[in-house]
């Protein structure tokens, strides 16, 4: 893993980045049937802490209902988000790092975005 085409987000928030992902979220398709008000449960957000392994920090897809569509990956002890945001828009990417206490969250967002570029250059031009 190139942690270079990521944005680093404090280890000790993963919790918060959860239950931000999903405040954040709405639901889509049929998941307006399963959808809950309020804040992800404590209940829910340890279940998905607990299916993080060695790699993955934490999933989420679908969640009550809502298109979450976030993941944390682990890099030695860091803790790691893609540059973009499935179904969410680059302002809701900003609004979640800021949130979470990362400084200038658009340069780190460019900068990523920048290393991925230079990573699919380079396998292109070692991979003809």
């Amino acid at each position: 893993m190139n942690e270079a085409c990521y944005i680093t987000i404090p280890a000790n928030k993963l919790r918060e980045a959860v239950q931000i992902a999903y405040e954040m979220s709405a639901p889509q398709g049929l998941g307006f049937l399963h959808a809950r008000g309020g804040p992800l449960d404590d209940e829910t957000t340890d279940e998905i802490l607990a299916r993080g392994d060695d790699r993955i920090a934490a999933s989420m897809d679908y969640v009550h209902g809502r298109s979450c569509k976030f993941h944390v990956y682990k890099s030695a002890d860091q803790m790691l988000v893609r540059p973009s945001w499935y179904d969410h828009s680059e302002d809701a990417l900003i609004e979640l790092l800021t949130r979470l206490g990362v400084t200038d969250p658009q340069a780190k967002i460019d900068a990523a975005k920048a290393a991925q570029v230079a990573e699919n250059e380079k396998w292109d031009r070692e991979n003809p």
